[in-house]
């Protein structure tokens, strides 16, 4: 899964090593790093997820967090 999450960053033409490290320290973030060398059908499917928004934050985009409409009415019941 290291390379599979640090691979985005290298697309962007960052260095591979400095790719893995930033991986890593994510996949450590997610708690998800034990299995860093195995390949994401070797995982649970949550660990799955944890190693796919990983992914999509190893370029360091700004990310911000929505709630849909559904998730607001499943905490305030009608």
């Amino acid at each position: 899964m290291l390379d599979n999450i640090a691979f985005p960053g290298c697309l962007a033409g960052n260095p591979r090593a400095e790719m893995r490290e930033q991986a890593l320290a994510l996949m450590r973030r997610f708690g998800i790093a034990e299995p860093a060398d195995r390949l994401p059908p070797q995982v649970s499917g949550g660990r799955q997820q944890r190693a796919a928004i990983a992914r999509t934050l190893i370029n360091g985009p700004d990310v911000r967090f929505a709630l849909a409409e559904e998730a607001r009415h499943q905490d305030h019941p009608a």
